[in-house]
């Protein structure tokens, strides 16, 4: 697959998890490719869901056929439409994109979230080939539905929240 159509694929799987979950958590703030303006290095989260002040950092990677790697690797094994990619540690790239969101959120004046959780999502056809800690992490869409609904409401300052976020969009 050439990279142009892999990206229309990967977009194509980011809308629709995206109106998906707006869909399913009217009363969360759902936001897509939002940008962090962390110094020195900026990062780039694929969704952000806000509900009750409750954090849910989302990397999505659309491998219908499996996804293999290690919380050590550097480097992970996706496949789909019978070819093999190596892509970056999506639970590390997670983790990097809570930590950058949160020091910027702190600098800009913002209480902590009540918690804050990084999940990558997969298609509900990806085999997952990863270390069995690592399982509650990586996620299919209805999952990850269930799981941010059953999530305890807490309280922070969602439409100032809301405006900085937007802000940070080019």
């Amino acid at each position: 697959m050439d990279k142009s159509r892999a990206f229309k694929k990967g977009s194509d799987f980011e809308i629709t998890v995206f109106l998906t979950l707006k869909r399913h958590l009217r009363d969360a703030l759902v936001m897509h490719d939002v940008h962090i303006p962390f110094t020195p290095n900026p990062a780039q989260i694929d969704l952000l869901v806000v509900r009750g002040w409750s954090f849910h950092v989302l990397e999505l990677k659309n491998y219908e056929h499996s996804l293999s790697g290690s919380i050590a690797d550097k480097r992970w094994l996706a496949k789909s439409d019978s070819r093999s990619y190596k892509i970056q540690n999506p639970i590390l790239q997670n983790s990097t994109q809570s930590f950058k969101l949160i020091q910027v959120l702190k600098s800009l004046g913002f209480s902590p979230p009540r918690e804050i959780k990084g999940f990558v999502v997969v298609p509900p056809t990806c085999r997952l080939e990863i270390d069995s800690h690592l399982k509650p992490s990586v996620v299919t869409l209805d999952s990850l539905i269930r799981t941010i609904q059953n999530a305890k409401p807490g309280e922070g300052d969602i439409k100032r929240l809301k405006e900085v976020l937007l802000a940070w969009k080019r």
